[in-house]
């Protein structure tokens, strides 16, 4: 598979690493969560860490996912409540077969609970199809709820299983534990859009913003010649000119021949909040 050839406004600004850095963190602890608690494993309470004073740049030179997984153990080495024991645990079966990894094993030293933590960062924009609501994401081969259901039987389950439990209590000595989620993401409705139904699990609170198809972006910001393009890895990031300021002015003609090959958020200082750009065929490949 061929590398995918990114404008030069989709990436990242190497001398704003730190502040970039800063706000992924900040939107950990402060931004509400996309799901609410789910019979498999509550909400993890993301309000009980903070941002340390001293921050570390983050490799932005990796997949998203990663780079998260990145800015949370941050918060969790730099909490006084929590103690990380360990990451990226890799659960194998009897024969050496990886099962799967969980994500974080941490103790709240406030309670003295041990707490297996799943993260998970997406995004979905809502599409009305046959008068019913689906939830693709940018890529439209995921979608909420074959996400939602992965976690529930999968990622959330592991811990669970024979394999996991010996594993924690050999190198451990955990016999017990708690499994608790934080999923962080945003849905996005058409500006159109008759329909505003979240899917089951999502908290009262979640995000939504709005999103478009490259044809409609100059009508629906006839006052404006360009736009800024706010790179993957800031998506999740709340608005904040001391971030939104450091990225480049770019003409709607060049953001539009951006977004018709993928997904793109922008920002404008005409619109309330960062607007989602659809390629005019998605969701099709």
């Amino acid at each position: 598979m061929k590398p995918e050839n990114f404008h030069h406004a989709e990436k990242i600004q190497s001398d704003h690493e730190s502040l970039y850095s800063a706000h992924i963190l900040r939107s950990l602890v402060e931004s509400p969560l996309m799901l609410t608690d789910l019979p498999e494993a509550a909400r993890f309470p993301s309000h009980t860490l903070s941002v340390p004073e001293q921050v570390t740049s983050l490799n932005f030179r990796q997949k998203l996912g990663h780079l998260y997984e990145d800015a949370l153990s941050q918060l969790l080495q730099s909490s006084q409540r929590y103690e990380l024991l360990s990451s990226s645990i890799q659960i194998q079966s009897p024969e050496n077969i990886t099962l799967g990894e969980l994500d974080y094993l941490l103790t709240d030293t406030l309670t003295q609970e041990n707490i297996h933590l799943e993260l998970a960062i997406k995004f979905y924009l809502a599409l009305e199809q046959n008068g019913q609501l689906t939830y693709p994401g940018p890529n439209a081969r995921d979608n909420f709820h074959r996400k939602l259901d992965r976690l529930r039987s999968h990622q959330l389950s592991l811990g669970k299983s024979e394999s996991a439990r010996e594993l924690l209590s050999t190198r451990f000595g955990i016999k017990s534990f708690t499994t608790k989620q934080i999923v962080h993401g945003i849905f996005f409705f058409h500006v159109h859009a008759e329909q505003r139904t979240l899917p089951e699990f999502t908290s009262s609170d979640c995000r939504i913003r709005p999103w478009i198809y490259c044809k409609e972006l100059e009508d629906y910001l006839p006052q404006e010649t360009t736009a800024r393009v706010i790179p993957k890895p800031l998506w999740l990031c709340e608005p904040d000119l001391t971030w939104l300021d450091t990225l480049p002015d770019i003409s709607l003609t060049e953001i539009i021949e951006i977004s018709q090959k993928r997904c793109t958020m922008i920002y404008s200082p005409s619109i309330e909040s960062p607007l989602f750009v659809a390629p005019d065929l998605w969701p099709q490949p």
